[in-house]
C-alpha cells in the first residue's frame, strides 16, 4: 500500500496503515506427495500429522503463521531449512517428497492441476484462510474500492463455488 492503489491479500494484514474488507474465505488442503501413506486417502485425521514433516511459506507470509498454527496443535514439524518462497515451490517441494505441505484452495484447484501431489482436507477442522482487498487509509478511491470489492464477491459467487464469498 503506498505503491499500490490496491492490494488482494490475505486478512490480517500486518504493518501497514490501510482499511481492507473481507471478500472471500478458501479452503486449506493437506498436500502430500503421492507415494505418502496417506494418498489414497481423501480425508485425514489431524492426528495423523503429528511427527509429519510439512513445509511453509517463508516468514512474513500470512500463511506461514497459519501453517506453524495448525502443526502446533498437531504435533507436527515444521522444516524451516525447507521454506517455499511462492506455493509453485511448495508444491514441487511436496512432489519430490521432501514433506507435506497446505495449499490454499484456489492454488490446489487451479488448472492444471497440481501433479505429484494428492490434496487432503483434515476431519474435524475446517482449515480456512480470509481473503481481503485493501487501499490506503484515507484514500479519495475508498468507495470505488468498496464497488470493485463487491464486484470482487459477485464473480466468486458465480465462478467459484469451492470459495465462500463474505459481505
Amino acid at each position: 500500500i503506498g505503491t499500490y492503489d490496491l492490494l488482494i491479500a490475505p486478512l490480517p494484514l500486518r504493518g501497514i496503515e490501510a482499511e481492507s474488507v473481507p471478500l472471500f474465505r478458501e479452503t486449506l488442503f493437506l498436500a502430500v506427495p503421492e507415494q505418502h501413506a496417506l494418498a489414497s486417502h481423501t480425508q485425514a485425521d489431524p492426528d495423523c500429522l503429528k511427527g509429519e514433516p510439512v513445509m511453509a511459506l517463508e516468514p512474513g507470509h500470512a500463511l506461514n503463521e497459519q501453517v506453524e498454527a495448525i502443526c502446533r496443535s498437531a504435533g507436527a514439524t515444521i522444516l524451516h531449512d525447507f521454506e517455499g518462497t511462492s506455493l509453485a515451490t511448495l508444491h514441487r517441494m511436496v512432489a519430490a517428497g521432501l514433506g507435506l505441505a497446505f495449499l490454499p484452495a484456489l492454488y490446489a484447484q487451479g488448472t492444471p492441476a497440481p501433479e505429484g501431489i494428492r490434496l487432503l482436507s483434515l476431519t474435524g477442522r475446517k482449515l480456512q484462510r480470509t481473503i481481503g482487498l485493501a487501499w490506503r487509509s484515507g484514500s479519495p478511491l475508498a468507495e470505488t474500492c468498496l464497488f470493485i470489492a463487491e464486484h470482487i464477491r459477485n464473480g466468486v459467487r458465480e465462478r467459484f463455488p469451492s470459495l465462500t464469498p463474505l459481505a
